[in-house]
């Protein structure tokens, strides 16, 4: 994303876990080296002298927000340089001075920071918990999908072991249940929704993604897989994370717990360390109690992505284009043509027989305006490639029409996005301007509805791009055609200004 070869942000990290580094913590071979213990969290930090400078030492291999902030500090420094070291000699001692430069930031002041941060979260959530134990109940459940992507939640896992070894008890991981339940019930809503519109890739994504989370309480799968790829995802997990919190809190204070010392607990606890899964349950004290959050979390979550859905009109495009392209594999294996049915749908009949539907082999601009490659659009999803081979259109006129002829399978209420598929079975996406979604529709006129017959230069939506400019937003808009890997070649034409109407891709079947 910052445009840095990540080959040299892994081996800055790389040099802070190698054996000679992590060495330093040794104070036998190391006399110079002092260690602390936090007894909050029951950790121990190392000191080191280092050129008479001290630095703190950590084992940065269960981190994740260290690197992420040795990224940021990266990208200034790699961009910088590159700028001022002639190219001739880049490939040298761009990344020899970054090695040096970042690796030494990131030894004396990213990592220990990162680290703090993560410490001092503990300790806050500790006081949280003996203060104001209701509210503690809620916040974990909300924190927890923000905690676990940054590789923040690993300080509470050791103040989780403490507890049991100081109290006999631990308080932290009942309300985290409630959070991985509701990360696995909104994997099971993307699995519901993948079976109904038969996406072979997602359903096998959130199948394995489901099964490590209820067998194996082990949430990344479900993260990293899905929910981080898919923003909306977040947005309905999180309402599953407020009522799993909200039921834990209300129950676990009507219903105290007497812990091993007879003191007396509002909320659920348990005295082993375990991961929270289905196997998992039977770990905890006021089981009951906890086995009706977590399936409130589950239930809620999964509802709301089913109902809701969790993609973009752009997403879903693309998930219908993967099943038709998986139709058409599992048809052509029996020895069938899978867009043999649609053609004679599409095909309008004649009073003498059938007519074939005219083969598209041009699609014209949406706009009138300058065309540039998509790799010059400013957005990295469509630069990809993983919405098809397509233009950038930067617009001049504010009138966005029809590229083809065709049936309007997709029509976004915000008016940003429009899919059209044409009798012969290329499809169409045109996304008006970058992350307009965001707009709700304000300076959009939409002219058109889903399953409406379109032809070339009908008006989809005329758009006041000064809107768009005055919230912050791109007017560059995009076209692609989705089913590129289902032709023989789409070949745009770029670098030229252009009339709505005019050729901009070629298509070859």
């Amino acid at each position: 994303k910052l445009k840095v070869d990540p080959w040299l942000g892994g081996a800055i990290m790389g040099m802070l876990m190698t054996p000679q580094f992590t060495s330093l913590m040794d104070t036998k071979t190391f006399p110079d080296t002092t260690c602390v213990t936090n007894a909050a969290l029951g950790t121990t930090s190392c000191t080191a002298k280092i050129f008479g400078l001290p630095m703190l030492l950590s084992d940065y291999s269960g981190n994740v927000f260290v690197p992420l902030l040795m990224a940021a500090v990266l990208a200034v420094v790699y961009h910088g340089l590159k700028k001022i070291i002639p190219e001739s000699v880049q490939l040298v001692f761009v990344p020899f001075f970054c090695m040096i430069i970042v690796g030494a930031l990131t030894a004396f002041l990213i990592g220990p920071l990162g680290v703090w941060a993560g410490n001092e979260l503990g300790i806050g959530l500790s006081w949280m918990n003996t203060h104001a134990p209701f509210v503690f109940a809620i916040i974990i459940p909300l924190l927890y999908p923000f905690l676990v992507p940054l590789g923040l939640h690993w300080p509470l896992n050791a103040l989780m072991i403490m507890n049991i070894n100081t109290l006999g008890y631990d308080f932290i991981q009942g309300p985290m249940g409630t959070w991985n339940f509701a990360c696995f019930g909104a994997t099971a809503g993307v699995l519901f929704l993948s079976m109904r519109d038969k996406d072979p890739v997602m359903r096998q994504t959130s199948l394995g993604a489901l099964a490590a989370g209820l067998l194996g309480g082990v949430s990344e799968p479900s993260l990293y897989g899905i929910h981080l790829r898919y923003k909306m995802v977040y947005k309905r997990m999180l309402v599953g994370c407020a009522t799993g919190g909200v039921v834990i809190a209300i129950l676990g204070w009507l219903f105290p717990s007497t812990v091993a010392s007879g003191q007396v607990v509002h909320g659920v606890t348990t005295t082993a360390f375990a991961f929270t899964s289905l196997l998992t349950i039977p770990v905890f004290n006021q089981m009951w109690v906890y086995g009706v959050s977590i399936a409130a979390s589950f239930i809620v979550s999964f509802l709301m992505v089913a109902m809701f859905d969790y993609r973009t009109p752009e997403q879903k495009a693309e998930a219908k284009q993967r099943a038709a392209d998986y139709a058409a594999e599992k048809a052509a294996a029996k020895g069938k043509s899978a867009d043999a049915p649609a053609a004679v749908e599409a095909a309008p009949a004649a009073e003498t027989g059938t007519k074939t539907a005219v083969e598209t082999t041009t699609v014209g601009s949406p706009l009138s305006g300058h065309i540039v490659s998509l790799d010059e659009s400013g957005d990295p999803v469509f630069a990809s490639r993983a919405l098809g081979e397509g233009v950038a259109i930067q617009p001049t006129d504010s009138t966005v029409v029809a590229p083809v002829s065709g049936v309007l399978s997709t029509v976004a209420e915000t008016g940003h996005a429009f899919g059209i598929k044409t009798d012969d079975g290329v499809e169409v996406l045109v996304h008006v301007g970058i992350d307009t979604v965001k707009m709700n529709g304000e300076g959009f006129a939409v002219a058109v509805k889903t399953n409406q017959r379109v032809s070339a230069g009908d008006t989809l939506v005329t758009v006041d791009f000064d809107k768009v400019k005055e919230a912050g937003y791109s007017t560059t808009t995009l076209m692609t055609v989705t089913n590129t890997m289902a032709l023989a070649s789409v070949t745009p034409r770029t670098d030229i200004d252009v009339k709505a109407g005019d050729a901009v891709l070629d298509i070859q079947h």
